[in-house]
């Protein structure tokens, strides 16, 4: 009978120190990378850590720039429910039971000869 060896298989121990041999060399490969990367960069890093301390400095003495950004988000959601308040109103005037098609074309007609569009007509003509 042929043994293990003979029909080029290894054990399954074997095996796995293989594949972790070959792991911890990608490992170690990697983190050289980041080490040479991190020395490389360490300049740079340098100034953000001093912008970060000029930033902490100027928070410091003006407090109130950590609340600015908050005026402008309150204002961007008063404008998203002003605009689902508006949407809801026009889906429920549409949408009224007892208004026929006739209603809304009526609507249409006068909103077509109002006296703003009147006005504009006769200022200014069409051409043509």
């Amino acid at each position: 009978m042929a043994s293990v060896d003979t029909l080029g298989l290894t054990e399954p121990v074997q095996q796995d120190r293989q594949y972790f041999e070959y792991v911890t060399y990608a490992a170690l490969a990697v983190n050289a990378l980041v080490i040479v990367f991190t020395l490389l960069i360490a300049p740079r890093v340098k100034v953000a850590v001093a912008c970060l301390k000029v930033a902490s400095q100027a928070v410091g003495h003006m407090p109130s720039l950590m609340l600015f950004p908050m005026l402008p988000f309150a204002l961007e959601l008063a404008l998203v429910a002003w605009f689902i308040l508006v949407s809801a109103l026009l889906y429920r005037y549409v949408n009224q039971p007892g208004k026929t098609e006739q209603h809304h074309r009526s609507l249409s007609v006068y909103f077509q000869e109002s006296e703003l569009v009147r006005v504009c007509r006769q200022q200014w003509p069409a051409r043509g």
